[in-house]
């Protein structure tokens, strides 16, 4: 489907939009890896007026998600791993372009939306929070909200739909107690944290 096809089916939701407040989220996967085809969309949301929110990691080169990260209205930007070294061992990349790319929508004009995700065992470390801590208290003014998104198995049907070996079957929940400590010690670096998307 070419952008310009999309776009006139998003066209036909503007009244929804419109009630909500809300707009067109582009997410996935991993948004960034398909460029032309974002900046294509982003573009012609713009020019028709639809707000639009970009769900990404940062995980793209920096001269190619620049211009994508300054035009959504609104970026939700995933950091889970702060560590390069970490992020490298469980994930296969470092935080080099993600870290660039953070950088880029902290210096505007798109809204930023800072979201972490709580996975025990993996971004719950205590040095990954505090990372997680300096980065907030760093950058409070350019991070609109801070949301917590603790890990629950809700995916769990969908693998064994697909017959799919689900390697985080047997991970535990955060627990409430520990989503609440995390969220009281954010709030006294930024004054807009909440648990949940």
């Amino acid at each position: 489907m070419a952008a310009t096809e999309l776009i006139d089916q998003l066209e036909r939701d503007r009244v929804f939009f419109e009630e909500s407040g809300g707009g067109v989220t582009l997410s996935g996967g991993e948004p960034l890896s398909q460029p032309g085809f974002l900046d294509a969309l982003l573009a012609g949301c713009k020019e028709r007026g639809l707000h639009t929110a970009l769900d990404t990691c940062g995980h793209a080169p920096p001269h190619r998600a620049r211009p994508l990260l300054r035009c959504a209205d609104l970026v939700l930007f995933d950091v889970k791993l702060l560590s390069s070294r970490e992020l490298l061992r469980h994930c296969g990349v470092t935080n080099r372009h993600i870290a660039l790319n953070l950088q880029q929508v902290m210096e505007g004009p798109s809204r930023l939306w800072l979201r972490f995700p709580l996975i025990p065992g993996y971004t719950d470390a205590a040095g990954n929070i505090e990372l997680l801590l300096k980065l907030v208290e760093a950058h409070a003014p350019a991070i609109e909200r801070v949301s917590l998104l603790p890990f629950h198995p809700t995916a769990a049907h969908k693998y064994r739909r697909l017959n799919m070996a689900n390697v985080m079957r047997d991970m535990p929940r955060m627990s409430e107690a520990g989503v609440s400590e995390l969220a009281r010690r954010l709030r006294a670096v930024h004054p807009d944290v909440r648990i949940g998307g």
